[in-house]
């Protein structure tokens, strides 16, 4: 629940920036912006997965490493979005 409250905040804050904005993203810098963040989210999940199996690790650690690597962007994602440039 922190987590999607966390997100929810930085969201509402975002929209708020941007509707002060004169001039708003493109669509092409919308649709890089939703192709980076999922390619970055996807590269963690690969190399924690990959890095579990070398580890010889269960495939139950391995989904639970994996899916935890790849939600360690967000705190990032969120300093990104509630700094002001």
């Amino acid at each position: 629940w922190c987590v999607l409250l966390l997100v929810g905040v930085a969201a509402t804050d975002a929209g708020r920036t941007l509707a002060r904005q004169p001039v708003w993203p493109s669509v092409g810098q919308l649709i890089g912006l939703v192709v980076g963040s999922i390619g970055l989210h996807g590269a963690g999940l690969l190399v924690g997965w990959s890095a579990a199996r070398g580890l010889g690790l269960s495939r139950g650690d391995r989904i639970a490493i994996a899916i935890a690597g790849s939600q360690k962007t967000l705190p990032v994602g969120l300093m990104i979005v509630t700094n002001p440039l």
